[in-house]
């Protein structure tokens, strides 16, 4: 076969990026021509544990609905938070890294398949520990300097590989199925069928049969389990993936999508049903389905829902534009679906987080990683995250149970949890302030970097009173969707809490401090005029993350002080910064919401401007200027 083909054929290969090393002197490695195989734990460098649990904060996402009009209300918290557990990084051969393409899990253990962007046929299997998910183990690795794998199924001790193999002697065309053996370790004994087509892009067993989708002028192969005989080869072009039921095999088709549901032994079409879309070419697709709806990834045209009963349109999800990234690395490559959530690979754009809320699917936010999302699978509570050449992220689904807090109120607030206690609203904010909080609080911009000197240990994050005040809090902004809670507390001068416990006037301030400018929830300039602080006081103040649900204030998450000793099992303990404008005696209280060092350390999830009656109560050269 000639080199125009086999670039043709690579084409076709998409990546989802994952990592590497060299052999570890102390790990077991098999040497042939054609693999590479390593057992052992030695590999564990590539694999990186986060301390604590860091939360992988959403951000919030826009989509249409079927007017057209575009959707960005705040969305409403959840009560999960998704965590950190592992990263894993791709696994190199000589000056090449491999990129993760697809995983499945099976008896605690993950199985992750790579190939390789660009004109060389690489790919390779990883086999992951993950029963403990803090405690993720790479276990075994086998790397193929001439072959490059698009999906992965196990049953028992069998791994079924689906790919490509640059073989012209031995093979009639180039896609494959490789059949490997794990038990306690992975052997180096391998079975190959000869596929026919230029690549295997997705694969599934039961209890009889191999069952293999082969991309363009390909369709979808059956072979009987016990001889690897071909059974039979239903006629589907541009087949991407395909699930399997007790009755039905259902197959996703490109260019454009389409699902086709096969009756299993007759291997008869019995519908199909289409939609536009996925017609980027060689393109990963994997779709999902639950009991009345297919998930179809449509590349640059979204996410769509279709009735499996009429195969009508439902939904349709689109994809945002986002500055300085190109519309090519904007797109829907891979779906999953458990348990009414719905999460989406989007490329550049991250992954979306959708509901089944009253019937319809609500987007609630996406999901951004360090590099582009090209594969989301989720089981049970787990969330497998390939993202291209960032790696594979092992995320853990934690859901909580928040209690309604023991705290002081002001007053009452409505639905959205805007006080009616304000005693302006829409305020005017002097626009020279205004403008220079915003050159130093940028929506993702570290500002650890750019002001370390705020960050001190010397620095203060309270404020101790030394003469008696009243006090106006201004509402300035925030750019997180969490709806976090926001309230205050005081205590002696000098004799700093080292426990929540000994904090006995927890006091509400703001009971969802989400900020719009569309009339609900909190808006700019509006403001609490409170009375009667005392000097000798000190004044801290609280975040509960995600801390107003269902109309009520609970303790969310997590909560967060300003007071530093209260963080004494966390590694980063500051999450706020208090900056003076001795000019006008004004301080600027801005907070982090997501526990440090786990996300952007940009400070802008909630700031406030407080102004003191008697201006004398506060030392305004204990605290860092606003430049």
């Amino acid at each position: 076969m000639n080199s125009q083909i086999y670039s043709r054929i690579l084409a076709l290969f998409i990546g989802s990026a994952i990592f590497a090393c060299q052999p570890d002197p102390e790990i077991e490695v098999e040497h042939n021509p054609e693999v590479i195989i390593r057992n052992g734990t030695g590999q564990d460098a590539r694999i990186y544990l986060p301390e604590g649990d860091p939360i992988i904060p959403f951000s919030e996402a826009t989509s249409t609905n079927p007017n057209g009009r575009l959707e960005a209300e705040p969305a409403e918290d959840l009560n999960y938070v998704l965590v950190l557990r592992a990263e894993v990084d791709p696994p190199q051969w000589e000056n090449s890294t491999l990129q993760a393409s697809h995983v499945t899990v099976a008896n605690g253990l993950a199985f992750v398949v790579y190939n390789t962007q660009g004109s060389t046929f690489l790919g390779g299997l990883d086999i992951i520990d993950v029963q403990t998910p803090r405690n993720t183990r790479l276990i075994a690795q086998a790397t193929y300097p001439n072959a490059e794998f698009s999906s992965v199924a196990v049953d028992g001790n069998k791994i079924y590989l689906a790919g490509a193999r640059l073989d012209e002697d031995s093979l009639s065309s180039p896609a494959i199925i490789e059949i490997m053996t794990y038990q306690d370790t992975l052997h180096s004994e391998r079975e190959t069928i000869d596929v026919p087509g230029f690549v295997g892009t997705d694969i599934k067993v039961d209890e009889n049969f191999i069952y293999v989708t082969h991309g363009t002028n390909g369709g979808l192969s059956i072979y009987d389990k016990n001889s690897l005989e071909l059974v039979e080869t239903v006629p589907l072009d541009d087949a991407r993936s395909l699930i399997l039921s007790e009755e039905t095999i259902t197959v996703m088709q490109g260019s454009p999508a389409r699902i086709s549901v096969i009756q299993k032994n007759t291997w008869q079409i019995l519908s199909t049903v289409s939609t536009e879309g996925a017609n980027e070419a060689g393109a990963k697709s994997v779709f999902a389905m639950s009991d009345d709806t297919y998930f179809v990834p449509a590349g640059r045209e979204g996410l769509k829902l279709l009735n499996r009963a009429d195969g009508s349109l439902q939904q349709h999800i689109t994809m945002p534009t986002i500055d300085d990234t190109e519309e090519v690395n904007l797109t829907c490559n891979g779906v999953s679906y458990a348990n009414d959530k719905v999460f989406a690979a989007n490329g550049a754009a991250g992954m979306y987080v959708m509901h089944e809320v009253d019937g319809k699917y609500q987007l609630f936010g996406s999901v951004e990683f360090a590099a582009s999302t090209n594969y989301v699978m989720s089981q049970g509570n787990l969330l497998f995250v390939a993202t291209g050449t960032g790696g594979l992220n092992i995320v853990e689904i934690v859901e909580y149970d928040p209690e309604n807090g023991d705290y002081i109120t002001i007053g009452d607030w409505d639905e959205y949890g805007r006080p009616d206690y304000l005693c302006e609203t829409e305020s005017a904010i002097d626009p020279d302030i205004e403008a220079r909080i915003n050159q130093q609080f940028i929506a993702g911009d570290d500002l650890t970097i750019r002001q370390p000197s705020w960050f001190l240990e010397t620095v203060l994050t309270d404020i101790p009173l030394l003469e008696d005040t009243d006090l106006e809090i201004t509402v300035v902004g925030e750019t997180t969707h969490h709806q976090n809670t926001i309230g205050s507390y005081l205590y002696p001068n000098g004799q700093s809490p080292t426990d929540p416990s000994e904090l006995q006037d927890m006091t509400v301030l703001f009971p969802n401090a989400t900020v719009t400018s569309s009339g609900s929830h909190l808006m700019k300039g509006d403001k609490l005029c409170l009375s009667d602080f005392s000097g000798g006081k000190t004044l801290g103040f609280f975040l509960n993350f995600k801390g107003f649900v269902d109309e009520e204030v609970t303790t969310g998450y997590t909560t967060h002080y300003t007071t530093w000793r209260l963080h004494k099992y966390r590694p980063f303990k500051q999450q706020n910064v208090v900056l003076a404008i001795p000019e006008q005696q004004i301080l600027v209280l801005a907070f982090e919401d997501v526990q440090r060092p786990y996300h952007d350390h940009d400070f802008d999830d909630g700031i406030f401007l407080l102004k003191f009656s008697n201006p004398d109560a506060v030392d305004w050269t204990a605290f860092p200027e606003l430049p």
